[in-house]
């Protein structure tokens, strides 16, 4: 995650990492699509979870319908935008790198777009 200058901590026993920036709290957690494996992750999942005011019904479904990048839902006060990157079949370094920093930008402008929504 240093290489991402991300000053993110290991939750300890678990291979997930969280962090906070720009006003989200950011959780990375790897885990296998069917938990009976005993192979390598095979996805990765990106949250940012952050306070909002009150977010219509509506609005999440009408967000999530027009969504292709992640979902984004409303819990204990805070929304929640999340995505998956599947790992099966491989994937480089810079690719996960890659879906990090566009996840990045991508929590920091749906959390600008629910904002300028009221």
């Amino acid at each position: 995650m240093k290489d991402l200058r991300l000053e993110a901590e290991q939750i300890e026993g678990e291979p997930d990492f969280n962090w906070s920036q720009n006003g989200m709290d950011y959780t990375l957690t790897s885990l296998w699509s069917n938990p009976e494996n005993d192979g390598p992750y095979d996805e990765i999942m990106l949250s940012a979870r952050w306070a909002a005011g009150d977010v219509s019904d509506e609005f999440l479904s009408n967000w999530n319908a027009a969504s292709r990048w992640g979902r984004l839902y409303a819990v204990e006060g805070e929304l929640v935008f999340e995505s998956d990157l599947h790992l099966t079949g491989g994937v480089t370094v810079k690719s996960i790198k890659g879906f990090i920093n566009r996840f990045l930008e991508r929590a920091q402008a749906v959390k600008d777009e629910v904002e300028a929504a009221g």
